[in-house]
């Protein structure tokens, strides 16, 4: 594994796939080696050694059917509950394994565990069980995306007709993140007061327009928008220009294609969040 940005480390989430508990087990301790023993190559000398990423996340929501003949992402989560929880298990075990051969005060207090998932069969409390027994075996927090694996990206939510079972959970003392079409500031706040979860999850509306996420939003040119991200790229060069590409099409979305017209006829396939990164709001 290679850490394109080891001075932005600390606020690196690795999120890998898998079904099987050995292997994850290994992946997160090889994560871990690697990404630190790249940081020490670097800042040979320096004190404290290597920084950590801040946390390894479990994907058990990835709907694609690519991931369907692995038989993880949220077709493990849906299919074989026992092994997901088995993962998680095997991966809190690196962790902590980990931690206890390595020296330093940053390595005793990271990374973090968590989970993604999808919801779960008919309602929401459907969802509940699984993601207590997710934190029962060693998740730090879970994410839940409040969208079933069939649901296109375009549905609504559906966290509100649940809101009194997240508020449950927050009684339980563990943090819960939702997801799932938060497009700005006013819909971050309605969904944790709605539903008192710790944070939320902003990835496609964050693509879009980062800045409408801070409390005094306010529409800007996209052309704008374009040359900040274009600067950044430049400062923190992404793995390869796809990235780039991919994010100025979620940029130009709404210009190119704006919400009242007509599906465009086009080879080019929507991508999902995971070609720059997620954003979180968190309560203060």
């Amino acid at each position: 594994m290679r850490d394109a940005h080891p001075d932005d480390t600390a606020n690196l989430v690795v999120q890998p796939c898998g079904s099987d508990p050995v292997e994850a087990r290994d992946g997160d301790d090889r994560a871990a080696q690697d990404i630190r023993e790249q940081q020490c190559r670097r800042r040979r000398g320096a004190r404290g050694g290597g920084i950590l990423p801040f946390g390894i996340d479990l994907n058990l929501g990835c709907p694609r059917e690519c991931v369907l003949n692995g038989g993880y992402g949220a077709f493990l989560a849906e299919r074989d509950a026992d092994a997901a929880v088995s993962c998680v298990s095997s991966m809190r075990h690196a962790i902590d394994a980990y931690k206890s051969r390595t020296s330093g005060d940053i390595v005793r207090n990271g990374p973090l565990l968590s989970a993604k998932i999808r919801l779960l069969d008919k309602d929401i409390d459907d969802t509940i069980d699984p993601v207590r027994r997710l934190h029962r075996a060693g998740v730090d927090y879970a994410t839940v995306h409040c969208r079933r694996r069939r649901t296109s990206m375009r549905a609504p939510r559906t966290w509100k007709p649940g809101a009194g079972s997240w508020m449950h959970c927050h009684e339980m003392h563990w943090p819960i993140i939702l997801n799932g079409r938060i497009s700005n500031y006013d819909d971050a706040r309605r969904v944790m007061e709605l539903t008192n979860c710790h944070a939320v999850m902003a990835a496609t509306g964050y693509l879009r327009d980062h800045r409408k996420y801070g409390p005094s939003m306010h529409d800007v040119d996209v052309a704008s928008l374009a040359l900040e991200y274009l600067e950044y790229a430049e400062r923190y060069p992404p793995p390869s220009y796809l990235y780039i590409q991919k994010h100025m099409r979620w940029i130009f979305r709404n210009v190119l294609q704006p919400p009242t017209s007509p599906v465009l006829t086009s080879p080019i396939t929507p991508i999902g969040a995971s070609s720059y990164g997620p954003s979180w709001y968190v309560r203060s």
